[in-house]
């Protein structure tokens, strides 16, 4: 008989290592990726530009040109382009980072030679009409209306501004302010200037004929003139970082604050990154962290605390948040800056490495068991400029750190006397 008291025997994942996808050029030298990737005869096919909200001159710029290429074309108005897709039961959309915009096409194999061409519409003759501009605008303005009156929208957009700059790519936010003031003509000069033929990569993951997919990318994609576009810099490189210590007020009525605690990291490329990582959830990372454990289970203050060790492609940050009563804001960010005294100070149990080890490869693999997940990890190492054999080092380093090493992590790279503390609300 099956005892239901007691706990089925828990036992360590093994590491799945990442396949190796194949490269191959067009005739105009455009770089094509491929990986064959599932059960299914379904493709996604993504061009991916070497810009994104790190290169625009406009906040929302990157974002609402990429939201927009697919709204019509020269050909096709946007009921016409949706119900061609429809046909096929294929989609386009589209991605936007700070270091990348990608267009993605999803379409079953067979019909790629009908949805291939109107990817292609979308990428070389976007027709940007004012209308549909408009009544986005107008819909994500409304959304943005919302959002901005939310205090964790306040805290963390504080946050940004404190600790990066509001002009900053790590630091600026999409609010209604900005947008409203966002034309279609900055719409259109991003698109001529940032999302043109040299300045893309593509990838097709999925179960797909190698042969004809390459043949129709080379008569649609392969002949295009490419432009050299090597002379456009993130502004994140360029960018100074303001550094922002101690606490920072919003008074926002209300019976609750929000609160965005942390400090500044590094970039993705740090040979800490993945023990940082390791630190980070067993702090705050996932549901039986350190912090739930302590502010939600034990004290109370709140139904959900989470922290994150961002690292992007030029620089990164630590970030707390949560949401408590207004008479636990003070204690609440005490015991978080306890929390990472306390990995600083103590070594933590076997148990508790096991659990969080077990927890991030389950949580690694999860991510990349469809084919649309291993485009974005193809797209991912790409502008990160990291090779999948450095990703597939992630689960020893993992597996090999010990006690020891989380308290030298922590000591090394936690800062919890010089945190950045934004509080939304009216704490007591």
């Amino acid at each position: 008989m099956l005892d239901r008291t007691k706990a089925p025997e828990a036992s360590m994942l093994s590491p799945r290592p990442l396949p190796g996808f194949k490269t191959v050029a067009l005739s105009n030298g455009t770089p094509v990726h491929l990986l064959q990737y599932g059960s299914v005869e379904v493709a996604e096919i993504q061009v991916v530009f070497r810009t994104g909200t790190a290169y625009q001159d406009k906040i929302g710029q990157a974002r609402y040109t990429a939201s927009n290429m697919g709204e019509a074309t020269a050909s096709f108005n946007n009921q016409q382009l949706a119900e061609r897709l429809d046909d096929y039961g294929a989609w386009i959309s589209n991605d936007t980072a700070q270091e990348f915009i990608s267009m993605n096409l999803t379409s079953l194999d067979r019909h790629l030679p009908h949805t291939l061409p109107l990817l292609q519409e979308v990428l070389m003759a976007p027709a940007f009409p004012e209308e549909e501009f408009n009544n986005m605008k107008t819909r994500n303005l409304q959304r943005l209306q919302v959002e901005s009156k939310r205090k964790s929208y306040l805290a963390r957009r504080q946050f940004g501004h404190l600790l990066f700059g509001p002009d900053n790519p790590y630091g600026a936010h999409l609010g209604p302010d900005e947008l409203q003031q966002l034309e279609l003509a900055d719409i259109k000069a991003f698109y001529q200037k940032h999302l043109q033929a040299g300045n893309w990569f593509i990838t097709v993951v999925g179960k797909f004929d190698e042969e004809k997919v390459l043949k129709q990318l080379d008569e649609l994609l392969g002949k295009q003139q490419l432009e050299d576009k090597s002379g456009l810099i993130s502004r994140a490189v360029t960018a100074t970082d303001l550094l922002g210590q101690g606490r920072h007020l919003i008074h926002e009525e209300g019976m609750q604050s929000a609160l965005c605690v942390g400090h500044i990291g590094f970039n993705r490329k740090h040979p800490d990154f993945d023990g940082m990582s390791f630190v980070n959830t067993l702090l705050g990372g996932f549901f039986g962290s350190r912090l739930m454990k302590n502010i939600r289970e034990d004290k109370g203050y709140t139904y959900g605390i989470r922290s994150a060790w961002v690292s992007g492609k030029h620089k990164g940050y630590m970030i707390i948040s949560s949401e408590v009563g207004n008479e636990y804001a003070e204690s609440a960010v005490e015991e978080i800056r306890k929390e990472m005294n306390k990995l600083r100070t103590e070594l933590c149990t076997e148990d508790e490495l096991n659990l969080v080890k077990n927890y991030m490869l389950g949580s690694s693999i999860s991510q990349r068991e469809t084919p649309f997940q291993m485009g974005s990890l193809i797209r991912f190492a790409i502008i990160q400029e990291l090779s999948f054999d450095a990703l597939n080092q992630k689960h020893p380093k993992i597996l090999s750190l010990t006690s020891h090493d989380v308290l030298r992590l922590a000591n090394h790279h936690f800062q919890p006397d010089n945190l950045l503390e934004v509080i939304c609300g009216n704490p007591v």
